[in-house]
């Protein structure tokens, strides 16, 4: 519907250099430049034809396909594209099943590490691609086999230093020019594909963190062709079920294209393990089929996780019909409930047992957490949003704490930890933190309390993924046995797991409650039995304590 489209070079800080570009037959624009084009800047000059009295009017954007940009604004660079990963190099995430997810945001991770980096590397890629390379980084000693990374795709933060979560997208292409060492020359693109190597190293798969429901500030899409890419109410305006106030019109084909071609240019080019899909619901569950199928032909191990919710509604039950794993809230609301003393014992019991969502068709299509980015962290919640900082971390907090971890990474489905959940991390009761680097990174000068805590929690990660540990991680019902073993509206609770033949028994007890549970533990399970994790005055005793836990295996 433009009026007029030119390609926009610009040749000093005041004059451009602007070819006029053919509409062709499709409604395409096109033109061609020579190659001295190569590694310098470029924007769109669009002019949309006016209506009535008003004149006709240019908007200057950011190429949608721009590979590198050099901030929010744009100018985009015209860069060679970098080769797709051979086939045979192509990193192999683990199975749905066996995932172990760290959420964590770049910066968080690298402002307060303990590692040598220059100032500039600490909102970098190059400071965590570096940070990898050792065995003290703190993603490695934390055992999980996948991270979760907030959004590293170009937003729209108004300099290097503005600290942003990155859900307000500007390109679907660009590695954050932010996260570069130099936003002049799209060093952004080579970094990125270095810290995903660094990881794969490590042997931790990446999943991006993405945003194809709504774009940030300044809109190019909608500067582009408001109509085309953006759903609108009856009355013109811009839908808002996202929160953000422009909807992505994610049905219509160019705005498909867009997101197909972004996600399939990550994989060929990063070797990029798999995404988790903000609000997905607003993608709709037709173009994620479809983003399944064209990622799945690329690398058949995807790892696919949405949102499943927005503010318009929730993905229909057909999603169980997909390979995608979606966020569980359930997992999140009643396990707190549980490990509040509120009851809801029968809840713990289902998602020990893997029937917590009773909609799935596998265990692992529930990706299980407490905390994520957003809200509160789960010990803001436990500590009643008061602030911990001024109040301090109570003994049963931390008790608190742990049995939720515990919970969830001794149940089936696709368990996710926010990065510094195991350091007792917290927001000092504040619940909306997107701009809030002082709130958000990670302190890893933790009290004598919190390695204490720290190492349980990696020693049950360690568990869960070992070969011991399969029968935590299974795929269906059928692969092994999980009973309650007593049966009261009690906050105690006891769980025997096994393989069908029972030639490998596990044994849970947790007591939520705040008093000491006497005789908890049958004696004869105890037995010649291995303790695993938790309380060990329990294997001797029987008894255990408030709001405490054991874990142990059965004697052969």
């Amino acid at each position: 519907r433009a009026e007029k489209v030119e390609l926009l070079l610009p040749t000093s800080n005041t004059k451009e250099k602007r070819i006029s570009m053919n509409k062709e037959n499709d409604g395409c624009w096109s033109c061609e430049v020579d190659n001295e084009a190569e590694g310098k800047p470029y924007l769109f000059g669009i002019t949309h034809p006016g209506t009535g009295e008003k004149p006709s009017f240019e908007k200057k954007i950011l190429d949608p396909y721009a590979r590198a940009c050099l901030g929010r604004n744009g100018p985009g660079l015209a860069l060679t594209p970098l080769d797709e990963i051979e086939t045979r190099k192509i990193f192999q995430p683990p199975e749905m099943k066996d995932l172990v997810i760290a959420e964590a945001h770049l910066r968080d991770l690298l402002a307060k590490a303990p590692i040598e980096l220059d100032p500039p590397e600490r909102l970098e890629f190059r400071g965590l691609s570096r940070w990898l390379k050792s065995k003290d980084c703190y993603l490695r000693k934390l055992g999980v086999n996948a991270v979760e990374l907030q959004p590293v795709v170009e937003f729209d933060a108004k300099n290097k230093e503005e600290y942003h979560w990155g859900y307000m997208p500007v390109n679907f292409f660009s590695p954050a020019s932010v996260y570069g060492s130099n936003q002049e020359t799209g060093n952004s693109i080579p970094e990125f594909k270095e810290l995903i190597n660094s990881f794969h190293e490590a042997n931790i798969s990446v999943i991006l963190d993405v945003v194809y429901n709504h774009v940030g500030i300044p809109p190019h899409l909608l500067n582009l062709d408001r109509n085309l890419h953006f759903r609108t109410d009856e009355f013109g305006r811009l839908q808002n079920h996202s929160g953000c106030g422009n909807d992505l019109k994610c049905e219509a084909e160019p705005v498909k294209k867009l997101i197909l071609d972004s996600l399939i240019y990550f994989v060929k080019t990063f070797d990029i393990d798999g995404f988790r899909f903000d609000l997905g619901e607003l993608i709709g569950i037709e173009l994620l089929r479809e983003i399944e199928a064209e990622l799945k032909e690329i690398k058949p191990g995807i790892i696919l996780i949405t949102e499943p919710w927005s503010f318009r509604g929730r993905l229909p039950l057909e999603i169980n019909q997909t390979g995608y794993a979606q966020w569980s809230d359930n997992c999140r609301e009643k396990i707190l409930d549980f490990i509040l003393g509120r009851g809801h014992k029968a809840d713990a019991i289902a998602l020990l047992q893997g029937s917590l969502d009773k909609t799935n068709r596998f265990f692992w299509q529930s990706v299980n957490y407490l905390e994520s980015h957003d809200d509160y962290t789960l010990i803001d919640r436990l500590c009643e949003l008061m602030n911990p900082e001024e109040n301090g971390i109570s003994t049963d907090t931390i008790k608190r704490a742990k049995l939720g971890i515990v919970l969830l990474l001794l149940s089936p489905g696709v368990p996710m930890i926010a990065a510094g959940q195991d350091l007792l991390r917290h927001k000092q009761g504040v619940r909306n933190t997107y701009l809030r680097s002082d709130l958000n990174e990670l302190n890893y000068d933790a009290c004598e309390t919190k390695e204490t805590f720290s190492e349980e929690i990696r020693n049950l990660i360690r568990l869960r993924l070992s070969e011991k540990g399969a029968l935590f991680r299974p795929s269906s019902p059928k692969e092994r046995d999980c009973s309650e073993l007593f049966q009261d509206e009690g906050d105690c609770l006891g769980i025997r797991i096994s393989t069908k033949s029972k030639d490998q028994i596990f044994y849970l007890f947790l007591n939520a409650g705040n008093q000491e549970k006497k005789d908890m533990i049958p004696l004869d399970i105890l037995a010649g039995a291995n303790i695993l994790s938790g309380n060990q005055e329990a294997m001797q005793t029987g008894n255990l304590t408030a709001l405490d836990y054991v874990l142990f295996e059965a004697s052969a």
